[in-house]
């Protein structure tokens, strides 16, 4: 597959998409998501690589970099099963760190997803990509 016979690289398994198919070598685009890391879960856990069980593919296995890592996936699922901030905040950190050791990913551009629903906070800008309120969290004060 290539982008003459196939101009879709994020259609799913069963319409031939390149990513999915991971009929890649190396790809460049952008993610977006919120502020809790348990959505990027579908790009990075291993039961999401479609190309690894075609016969049951769908449109949630967006891991299209194949990553098959058992720190990754063990600390996602620790992560989402608790509702405490701390243990949270350790599991994703530590999949942040094995992103890193390992180079799975390379990010060209990181802009951090920060919103805030306190009335106290002044200097609050909504991010202009894709209407997440994120951007210029370093202006904000509080009243």
């Amino acid at each position: 597959m290539d982008h003459l016979t196939n101009p879709h690289p994020f259609e799913n398994w069963a319409q031939g998409g390149i990513l999915a198919h991971g009929a890649f070598q190396v790809t460049d685009f952008a993610f977006a998501g919120g502020t809790d890391p348990d959505g990027m879960k579908t790009l990075l856990e291993s039961r999401f690589v479609a190309r690894d069980h075609p016969s049951r593919a769908s449109d949630a296995d967006q891991n299209y970099a194949g990553i098959r890592d058992r720190v990754i996936d063990s600390e996602f699922e620790r992560g989402e099963s608790s509702i405490t901030g701390v243990v949270r905040t350790r599991a994703f950190h530590r999949v942040q760190e094995r992103l890193n050791q390992r180079a799975y990913w390379v990010p060209l551009f990181y802009l951090p997803d920060i919103t805030t629903s306190s009335r106290r906070i002044e200097g609050f800008h909504t991010s202009p990509v894709l209407s997440f309120d994120a951007m210029y969290a370093y202006l904000w004060k509080v009243k």
